[in-house]
């Protein structure tokens, strides 16, 4: 390849190649038919940072010579590949569309098979509501219908009917929605003549915070000038919402860490002080809220009891000399909200320090895009917090504090990893083949981890048999024939998401 480029093309155009950086190796490059990724055969530019954005693999020349750079395509470069002869029919497939061997004088008018366009999304009710609905749509020619079919806790798969269910047109409208009779997985099929295709399944729950237990507390007894912490009891919520946490003093003043800097309450509901006097005597109690999901338009109703407050936790400070407390960041620190980051997300770092105060924080983070605009320091430095998180914000984090009082200071360290949900790079294309030739369909998705895959053909699932092979992203059909004509779906899925990819399959017969 790199002969040939070398000979024929004096441009020294940049070129897209089939590489991709795996986002689970750093610096490795995936190839298909490759099980395990490479890395010390790559010949990366001296020319180009490895942390360059984007996962594509570029083939640029440079001093004489090619090499290999990254980039995330934005950019509009030819492409260079190679396939096995066994694959060349491809190539021919490629200039084929629905108006090939037919009568039709454009493809907007030829008839074709069902393709979602909208998707629906999981779901959650918050308190009641009199109605709740979900949503797909898709286009085909002619106009596909549609079937909503539901499985819940029993495991059976059931399709939806009954007088509180309207379909229309793609949306199913629940009215009166209760837990007990709609909580579930749901899952939309559109049809027509030539196949039936599905969305990736969603959850309609519901939320509820829970209870604190009404078990009472022990006291905590820390000595005075000692940092501690007190714990905020569990609560047994079902929601797929966050909590956010408060503390109360006494039953009517609450904690303000702006005001009393040596307090901070953790993502996670924890309260700790810096340094405790005899003055931090007295009940404490946790308060939990449900974060309403002001970004996300997939909820509905209204909140009805939104918080919950725990029994009181006694804090009884022991009587100890003066003293002044070094500075000392606990083993818990570095905490990270989420605690696995997704790409997208806004990630909260937290660092705190036990010791005498005043204490200053400081952040030492890794080559980030845009820093001024997508991080914030708020509690006095203590809280990192980056906008819409991204693959390149992976790297080790660094918080220092100190303590001019003490002369002290400490650090800790914590290296963030970022996790994607997975995304088609590669999506199925329709396949317009000869019968009795072989077809050789791939799609591929990235993501962290990696993404597995599954087939679906007019919305039944496939597993490999004399007729086809199925080997991860790759569906081969030795021999078409005309019952293997239809709608294709290639599904990736990892510990974040579903995505689907669907195509035709239309088997000619040449005469």
């Amino acid at each position: 390849m790199k002969h040939i480029l070398k000979l024929k093309f004096f441009v020294r155009n940049n070129w897209y190649t089939s590489g991709v950086v795996s986002l689970e190796q750093d610096n490795f490059l995936a190839l298909d038919n490759l099980s395990k990724p490479l890395s010390e055969l790559i010949r990366w530019s001296k020319f180009s940072k490895l942390n360059n954005s984007g996962f594509h693999v570029i083939y640029q020349y440079n001093e004489g010579q090619y090499s290999l750079t990254k980039g995330d395509g934005s950019k509009k470069y030819s492409y260079t590949c190679e396939t096995a002869k066994s694959e060349a029919f491809r190539i021919i497939q490629d200039d084929r569309d629905f108006t090939y061997g037919t009568n039709y004088p454009d493809e907007e008018s030829a008839p074709r098979g069902p393709k979602f366009y909208l998707y629906p999304t999981d779901t959650e009710i918050l308190g009641s509501t009199s109605e709740v609905y979900l949503e797909c749509a898709a286009t085909g020619l002619t106009q596909p219908t549609y079937q909503w079919t539901v499985t819940r806790e029993d495991g059976q798969t059931r399709p939806i009917v009954g007088p509180r269910y309207i379909v229309t047109n793609g949306r199913v409208s629940i009215n009166n929605p209760q837990v007990a009779l709609d909580g579930g997985s749901y899952q939309c099929s559109a049809k027509n003549e030539f196949g039936v295709v599905l969305t990736p399944p969603v959850v309609l729950s519901f939320a509820d915070l829970g209870e604190f237990s009404n078990v009472d507390t022990a006291p905590i007894r820390p000595l005075e000038y000692q940092g501690t912490v007190i714990q905020c009891p569990k609560i047994s919520s079902t929601s797929s919402l966050s909590i956010s946490y408060n503390w109360i003093k006494d039953q009517t003043t609450p904690i303000n860490s702006r005001l009393t800097p040596y307090l901070f309450i953790s993502g996670d509901g924890q309260l700790y002080f810096s340094e405790v006097t005899r003055g931090d005597n007295g009940m404490y109690y946790c308060m939990a809220t449900l974060t309403y999901p002001t970004d996300r338009d997939n909820y509905a109703g209204s909140f009805q009891s939104p918080s919950r407050i725990s029994t009181g936790i006694p804090l009884q400070v022991q009587g100890a000399p003066s003293g002044i407390l070094n500075v000392q960041i606990p083993d818990s620190f570095i905490q990270v909200f989420p605690r696995q980051p997704v790409v997208g997300v806004d990630v909260r770092l937290e660092c705190f320090a036990y010791g005498s105060g005043p204490l200053v924080y400081q952040w030492f983070l890794p080559t980030l895009r845009d820093p001024g605009t997508r991080v914030r320091f708020t509690d006095s430095d203590r809280v990192l917090t980056i906008v819409g998180v991204t693959l390149q914000d992976a790297g080790v984090y660094t918080c220092v504090c100190s303590s001019r009082r003490s002369g002290t200071r400490d650090q800790k360290t914590f290296h963030l990893a970022i996790e994607a949900e997975p995304v088609f790079t590669v999506p199925l294309r329709d396949q317009h083949a000869d019968r009795e030739s072989e077809l050789v369909w791939r799609c591929q998705a990235f993501g962290i981890p990696r993404p597995t895959y599954t087939w679906y053909r007019n919305g039944q699932l496939l597993s490999g048999d004399s007729d086809l092979i199925i080997t991860g992203n790759t569906l081969t059909i030795p021999r078409l024939g005309e019952g293997q004509a239809g709608m294709y779906q290639c599904m990736a899925s990892n510990s974040h998401g579903v995505v689907t990819s669907t195509a035709q399959l239309r088997v000619l017969l040449m005469i």
